[in-house]
């Protein structure tokens, strides 16, 4: 069997087309990835921002408040300030220890211990899941051949958690 130049010149263009195609698709993997990432922090978020309303009127309610209200009230402020979204995670995650910590402080009314708890059960539900898929991203662009192509992405800063019940299911 002979080789001529246009067998050569085929064969080294279906090499250069399953390069590229190989590359775009890891590209595409990563791209996916950090959209799923940012998709679930604007799930959180919205949790987050309605605990925060929840507790800026139950911080208003009580005219005679004991000083735990100001340590919430300076917490909530610093959260209201927050630009980058993984410090935003980060200070959610301190006001949801501090509000577990010393919720039998706060002057509530059933209703409001009630309503508290339930808010404070989905922004804890929303960090796990984020922090789940923050932690798959960073599991992917740190494995080859990911990593070759990852040198634009930094890696997701993630919550510290004990111990997790449940099963999270990495795809």
């Amino acid at each position: 069997m002979n080789l001529t130049k246009n067998h050569l010149f085929n064969i080294v263009f279906w090499i250069i087309i399953f390069v590229f195609m190989g590359y775009k698709s890891i590209e595409h993997t990563i791209h996916v990835h950090e959209q799923g990432v940012l998709a679930v922090f604007q799930d959180y978020k919205f949790q987050a921002q309605a605990r925060l309303n929840f507790l800026k009127l139950m911080n208003g309610d009580d005219p005679v408040r004991p000083p735990i209200y100001m340590d919430l009230n300076s917490k909530i402020k610093r959260i209201d300030y927050e630009l980058d979204p993984y410090q935003y995670v980060k200070l959610n995650n301190e006001l949801t220890l501090f509000i577990n910590q010393s919720i039998d402080r706060f002057r509530l009314t059933q209703k409001e211990a009630e309503s508290i708890g339930k808010l404070q059960a989905y922004v804890e539900q929303e960090a796990l899941i984020y922090n789940s898929h923050a932690n798959s991203f960073n599991l992917l662009i740190s494995r080859f051949p990911y990593k070759l192509f990852s040198s634009s992405y930094e890696l997701i800063p993630t919550l510290n958690y004990a111990l997790v019940e449940g099963v999270i299911v990495e795809r």
